[in-house]
């Protein structure tokens, strides 16, 4: 069994290492990995829609679920300041 991910999201993306990449992505399919940027840096596009694939897919419920209080935190202060603004 996986371990829990020992990574903090925070307010902005972060580079990830290849060793990082390695040890959260499959054993049977690796994924393209530049310099500490999944897929293409170039072009984001294919990131962004795994991204929301896996999200609706668990559900934001368990998004927030895994996320570090940390992470929380600063999630909370972006919704907040997103809804002030409109």
């Amino acid at each position: 069994m996986l371990k829990k991910s020992p990574l903090i999201p925070k307010k902005a993306g972060q580079l990830l290492n290849y060793e990082t990449w390695d040890a959260h992505t499959s054993e049977e399919h690796k994924w393209e990995f530049y310099d500490g940027k999944p897929f293409n840096p170039h072009n984001t596009y294919e990131a962004e829609r795994l991204m929301i694939a896996l999200t609706y897919y668990c559900g934001l419920n368990r998004l927030v679920e895994l996320l570090p209080g940390q992470s929380k935190e600063e999630l909370f202060k972006l919704l907040k300041s997103e809804m002030e603004d409109k």
